[in-house]
């Protein structure tokens, strides 16, 4: 990311569910969704997909409440760089299309992670991304 800083990088899945227990995998796994949150905040064009959790309302709700902490400057949120949709299909087995954009709808704002950030990460000075109107 230092050596290339204008690659956009998408993290899918948020980088992965982290898991609550104890073991040396749950501790793993919560460092690692850290890291991708501080990559978020230090790179422009690191962004991570969220998508694949909208099963979870506990979940979504901790997501939540990190994405509106600022960093302390205040003038960024990690929301800015949560993109919505690129692996939503994944966790089919876990609920339906419908009951996984209604939790990600009651948790963020659809029209940001949907349209607005992806909009900004599809963009660059090579193309430009059209939205459908």
């Amino acid at each position: 990311m230092e050596k290339y800083p204008k690659l956009k990088i998408c993290f899918g899945h948020c980088g992965g569910i982290p898991s609550e227990d104890s073991s040396e995998i749950g501790i793993i796994q919560r460092q690692w969704m850290q890291d991708i949150f501080s990559f978020c905040r230090e790179y422009e064009n690191v962004y991570c997909d969220i998508s694949f959790i909208n099963h979870s309302e506990k979940q979504l709700d901790s997501l939540t409440k990190i994405a509106s902490q600022s960093n302390g400057s205040g003038n960024f949120k990690l929301e800015n760089k949560f993109l919505y949709g690129t692996d939503f299909y994944v966790n089919k087995h876990k609920c339906d299309e419908a009951t996984a954009f209604k939790n990600s709808s009651y948790f963020f704002n659809m029209n940001k992670i949907a349209s607005i950030n992806p909009a900004k990460f599809l963009t660059s000075k090579l193309s430009t991304f059209h939205s459908l109107k």
